[in-house]
């Protein structure tokens, strides 16, 4: 083959939102998300398992009593689960999207002294040392 490259188009990104997260906030970011994540999928495996169970139940008669009863007590304990991380994962998940919030409506000040703000960061004074032969 004459041609192997392939073409790629690229489109501008017109600009970018920058945040700035301490390192505590991100470490509560950490939490909250993996907390919240597993909460949910908690939920979501205890409660259709009580709902199965109480299907059984309804619909099948089990004559051995032990049986019954460990039935009964599966299903209940898989609705308490399931409702206790339903729960869990309904209250974390507004106290993650709170803590994101409260970075993304964080405002960075002006730079510079009071009076003497900088608007473009491009006037700053560079950090480098100059150059040979720029005269300085």
């Amino acid at each position: 083959m004459a041609n192997d490259q392939i073409t790629a188009k690229r489109h501008r990104v017109e600009h970018v939102d920058v945040y700035e997260v301490f390192g505590d906030e991100l470490d509560r970011i950490e939490t909250e998300a993996t907390s919240v994540g597993t909460d949910l999928q908690f939920a979501l495996f205890w409660l259709p398992i009580a709902i199965t169970l109480t299907v059984t139940l309804s619909l099948t008669s089990i004559q051995s009593q032990k049986v019954y009863v460990s039935f009964f007590s599966l299903t209940v304990i898989s609705y308490a689960l399931g409702i206790y991380f339903a729960i869990r994962w309904w209250l974390c998940r507004g106290v993650f999207k709170r803590l994101l919030a409260k970075i993304r409506d964080r405002q960075v000040g002006p730079v510079g002294e009071e009076g003497k703000e900088v608007k473009n960061l491009t006037e700053l004074p560079s950090a480098e040392p100059p150059a040979p032969g720029d005269g300085q």
